[in-house]
């Protein structure tokens, strides 16, 4: 989350603790002024969320733990100008609180404010300025703790393959199962088969996609055939013969196919 409102406050603010919760005996969830919420360890003070620190707005509140959770308070201040009651009034040529004023025309509008002080006079009441809104959003959230896999098949649910893939890495989980959802929701093209199903290892997997799989133009199924033929060729039978072979899909580039249609 972009955080360029930040410099609005003085640093130490920024960082200062708002709302201190228990998370266990040896950790505790801690708010902060600038919006970040961590479960931080007693002992090593790392954060167990992860190195991702969890952003809401700014000055959260946070209650205790319950169901492998916590929640959090936030409020989102929004400030707009009234539209329907700008639009009902008659536009007096005054600009926006925003806009730069000349020193003429500030000291010309001191004068003015100061001769309605004193006379009361309707001739000198300063046009009124556009009312403003203040909205204010609260919002509450629920952090649950989870497991890698759940939390992984939860990003592949959300079609959130980068951060599903970075899980898997990170935790050894199976990346074919985000390759294959991936290669289920997109059109058996050249681009899908060299973006998705050659990154999927399961031999038995990748070949029944190659069988079933009807690609929409003769350039797809023509490189769909050819991929499921590498995996079918010579070497991988060796390697399979030679005990080597571990389930895995081999694809081994071929000249024959190029020398059959070139």
């Amino acid at each position: 989350m972009n955080r360029k409102c930040l410099a609005l406050r003085p640093e130490g603010i920024n960082f200062a603790i708002c709302d201190m919760k228990w998370w266990s005996d040896k950790a505790l969830i801690v708010a902060r002024y600038s919006g970040a919420v961590q479960v931080l360890s007693l002992q090593t003070r790392r954060d167990l969320l992860g190195e991702s620190t969890e952003w809401f707005e700014f000055s959260p509140e946070v209650s205790g733990v319950f169901d492998r959770g916590f929640l959090t308070l936030e409020c989102e201040w929004q400030l707009g100008n009234l539209k329907a009651v700008e639009a009902s009034m008659p536009d007096d040529g005054e600009s926006s609180d925003e806009d730069t004023l000349s020193v003429a025309r500030r000291t010309s509008q001191m004068v003015r404010r100061a001769l309605y002080y004193v006379t009361d006079s309707e001739r000198f009441m300063p046009p009124r300025r556009r009312p403003k809104i203040l909205t204010k959003v609260y919002r509450l959230l629920c952090l649950k703790s989870t497991t890698p896999k759940d939390l992984f098949d939860t990003k592949i649910d959300n079609e959130e393959y980068g951060e599903a893939l970075a899980l898997a890495h990170t935790y050894n989980l199976d990346s074919d199962l985000v390759y294959q959802r991936q290669w289920r929701k997109s059109s058996a093209s050249v681009a899908s088969i060299h973006d998705y199903l050659s990154k999927i290892t399961k031999c038995d997997w990748v070949l029944h996609e190659c069988l079933e799989r009807v690609p929409p133009t003769f350039e797809a199924a023509r490189e769909l055939l050819e991929f499921g033929l590498r995996g079918t060729d010579v070497e991988a039978l060796l390697a399979i013969g030679q005990g080597s072979w571990d389930g895995k899909f081999i694809s081994h580039p071929s000249l024959i196919f190029e020398s059959l249609y070139g």
